[in-house]
């Protein structure tokens, strides 16, 4: 049988890997519910250990099965990098046997729905309801706000990825700064309020559990607190950095671009690989 890394770069290489079929609802139903057994432990380490055990021994379809469940909840992510199957949890911090016996729930509830008989109406049947011009234009202009805040949130999302990845302006800089004037007293993040948008530096504390409090705001200074005392602390808000900036970079990438860094991660490290699957035989 492919190792586990092997069938994960199969699977990476199918735009469609991420598709919820008849096949992987039967695997909710049938056999999700005595894998995630397997996965319980004490902590986020051990339980991505025994995830990644459980995930060696599954075929294809089943690895694809089990990984879109990981994914779509937000539990472990495993991804091919240029380094030899690395695994990611996101967060590690709040990855606990109660949260997947909550996804799978969630997820058994999801797949045993009945079908709904209701399509969504076009716009000019969902206009026929409206008998007056007024009414009619008051609809459209509810709709056209609708899709200005979707759009509004899409911007978002591109702000916030930009924020983690600019390592001169964005997040890292912050970072660095306030590493530099830690006095095991306070970890501050210092910024230009006109240059910094602040919801991101929440939106990246909120997804970590990283406590931040709001100490100084003016027209042109903002200072925040992050709830850091320790050297450990450093080191793990630094770790949450460099694994959402992973997560964002292996995103961005398209297939192909991912195919070629697994080439060339492959031709640099032929001994090696070698040597490992000499080990395995």
């Amino acid at each position: 049988m492919e190792s586990f890394y092997d069938r994960l770069k199969t699977i990476e290489q199918d735009p469609k890997w991420l598709k919820e079929t008849e096949e992987y609802r039967q695997f909710v139903r049938e056999d999700l519910g005595n894998l995630i057994t397997y996965l319980f432990g004490n902590n986020p380490e051990e339980i991505i250990c025994k995830c990644f055990n459980c995930l060696e021994i599954l075929n294809l379809e089943d690895t694809r099965h089990m990984l879109i469940f990981l994914k779509k909840y937000m539990l472990i992510e495993f991804y091919t990098t240029l380094n030899l199957g690395v695994m990611s949890a996101l967060p590690q911090k709040s990855l606990n046997s109660d949260r997947i016996k909550k996804a799978y729930e969630k997820e058994l509830a999801h797949v045993n729905e009945k079908p709904s008989k209701i399509t969504k109406p076009s716009i000019f049947e969902r206009l026929a309801g409206f008998t007056t011009m007024e009414e009619r234009e008051e609809h459209i202009q509810n709709l056209a706000r609708d899709y200005e805040e979707s759009l509004k949130l899409a911007k978002e999302g591109i702000g916030y990825n930009q924020f983690i990845m600019d390592r001169e302006n964005g997040l890292y800089s912050l970072l660095e700064q306030a590493l530099v004037d830690f006095d095991f007293r306070g970890f501050f993040l210092v910024y230009d309020s006109q240059k910094v948008n602040f919801k991101f530096i929440e939106e990246f504390c909120g997804k970590y559990g990283i406590e931040l409090n709001m100490r100084e705001r003016n027209e042109k200074v903002n200072i925040d607190l992050l709830n850091i005392k320790t050297i450990d602390e450093v080191r793990y808000l630094f770790q949450c950095f460099f694994d959402e900036l992973q997560k964002i970079e292996h995103f961005s990438k398209s297939s192909e671009q991912l195919w070629q860094e697994n080439i060339a991660f492959v031709n640099a490290n032929k001994e090696w690989i070698e040597e490992r699957i000499g080990r395995r035989g």
